[in-house]
């Protein structure tokens, strides 16, 4: 499970069961991501990026905002921009429609 210091920075929420929450998501993305390269769509902050780096191979995340907490592969773009550029073995896209 993520621990709460690295969720700690997730954008605009104090809420602990939020918190917790994104920690259940990326922890169950985890268990198909062991040595395969993934990308992280709309990953806000990057938060999950670290957890998912700890079994994938290559793991690259992207969102239109800004890369707050400094990751080197962060895509400041929207998706379309990686489409047909890179081959990814894995997707994840976690709260992207509701946002």
């Amino acid at each position: 499970m993520i621990g709460l210091s690295l969720m700690e920075n997730l954008a605009g929420s104090n809420n602990s069961k939020t918190i917790e929450y994104h920690a259940a998501r990326y922890a169950f993305a985890s268990d198909y991501v062991n040595g395969k390269k993934v990308l992280d769509v709309a990953t806000g902050p990057g938060v999950g990026l670290n957890h998912l780096r700890s079994k994938a191979a290559v793991v690259d995340g992207c969102d239109i905002k800004e890369n707050v907490l400094g990751y080197d592969n962060f895509f400041n773009d929207p998706i379309e921009s990686l489409c047909g550029k890179e081959v990814y073995d894995v997707i994840v896209s976690f709260e992207t429609i509701e946002h």
